[in-house]
């Protein structure tokens, strides 16, 4: 059987590293973007394939991508240039593949904050309705569905927690800060645009 190769942004992140474990414990063969050298060891932790590189120098590593079937893209800096930089890595992207022969597969990951404020469960069918500061990420998917070389696919993950670290990822701290309403561990209500899934 041919092995798949899969590559993924942010592969070392919360989100990022369930599915880069999820897909090497299914036999795929998964290179991961690290921008530094600890996001490299713990690639290599994982059994995955550390590409050097950075979603603003894209055109550097593009070329990784040659031989890859699927990009799973769940890198994001939450600094105040992220829709720049997200901008640009997917403009690259779409540039690089009108050159592929055969068309890569895209899966884009939005925020759970895409849906903005509900009282109810929210699902992939529940209208989206950004909060302000990720609008762009709506913007960037209606871009690259434009697009007639990318197969796309868009997953809007809730927050994934591993329990046994107890680790609040970065941007739960930031959303406390400014909307005061994020969900840590079961220990508050779920409310809001957060959904945490514990894994």
């Amino acid at each position: 059987m041919k092995e798949i190769n899969v590559f993924v942004t942010g592969g070392t992140g919360n989100v990022g590293s369930a599915i880069v474990e999820e897909l090497i414990g299914e036999g795929y063969r998964v290179l991961v973007l690290c921008r530094s050298s600890g996001a490299v060891c713990r690639a290599e932790e994982m059994g995955a394939i550390a590409v050097k590189g950075d979603l603003d120098h894209s055109a550097l590593w593009l070329n990784q991508l040659d031989d890859v079937e699927a990009l799973i893209h769940t890198g994001c800096s939450f600094e105040a240039d992220m829709a720049k930089t997200d901008y640009n890595f997917v403009t690259q992207l779409i540039g690089y593949n009108e050159n592929r022969a055969r068309p890569l597969t895209l899966l884009y990951t939005s925020g759970c904050w895409n849906y903005g404020s509900h009282q109810n469960q929210i699902t992939e069918t529940t209208p989206k309705e950004s909060i302000p500061d990720f609008q762009w990420m709506l913007d960037h998917i209606q871009m690259i569905k434009r697009s007639s070389t990318l197969d796309v696919r868009v997953v809007s993950p809730a927050n994934v927690v591993r329990e046994e670290e107890y680790y609040v990822p970065p941007i739960l701290l930031w959303e406390l800060e400014r909307a005061g309403q994020p969900t840590v561990l079961g220990h508050l209500s779920i409310r809001g645009h957060w959904l945490n899934v514990e894994i």
